[in-house]
């Protein structure tokens, strides 16, 4: 329940990010929500991420802001995620994301977590240029508008054990792995 505050407070930043993300400049709107999501981390009570970590982030890329179609799935549908310590945690599926990157169609599984669209992914990056474990991108629920959505992964995140291998984290189910590159959004720590 922890890491779930933990992406609740994460998912709060990015509901700032789509609101301010269509009035300035993409590449610097980008740069101030990464800055205020580190100096988050930095600022959490539960010293999510050290005052020597860097983030690192692939520079801007908006062929990775793709429309995409959100159908909902029945009401309280659970699905169990697998946690970096071996145990799982039943999460609502909220339901299936539609979307086409290289003109190819794909689609994720999206779960609740509040007022935001958690989705858990893995791509050709995990291990190399990004965390092993996946990575997440949040979108608002109010974003959702007659079952469309934007979905950036210039926005996508690491989970937090990717910087203190305290915290647990849920792994993305295997349906969530997409099998191409998505180089967009926050890449390894320094630590």
């Amino acid at each position: 329940m922890k890491n779930i505050k933990f992406i609740l407070i994460a998912g709060l930043i990015i509901a700032f990010a789509y609101t301010f993300i269509n009035q300035a400049p993409y590449a610097d709107t980008l740069l101030s929500i990464r800055e205020k999501y580190q100096s988050d981390l930095r600022s959490n009570e539960d010293k999510i991420l050290s005052e020597n970590a860097i983030l690192n982030f692939y520079q801007a890329n908006e062929s990775f802001k793709v429309k995409a179609t959100f159908e909902k799935t029945e009401k309280d549908k659970k699905i169990n995620l697998a946690m970096t310590d071996t145990s799982s945690e039943a999460a609502t599926l909220a339901g299936l994301i539609y979307f086409k990157l290289e003109e190819k169609e794909y689609k994720l599984m999206a779960f609740e977590e509040g007022e935001m669209l958690m989705i858990p992914f893995k791509d050709l990056s995990n291990s190399k240029e990004t965390y092993g474990g996946g990575r997440y991108i949040n979108v608002p629920v109010k974003n959702i508008s007659d079952g469309k959505l934007d979905l950036d992964f210039n926005l996508a995140y690491n989970f937090y054990c990717a910087y203190n291998h305290n915290f647990i984290c849920p792994i993305p189910p295997n349906e969530n792995t997409l099998p191409l590159l998505i180089n967009a959004g926050e890449k390894k720590p320094t630590l």
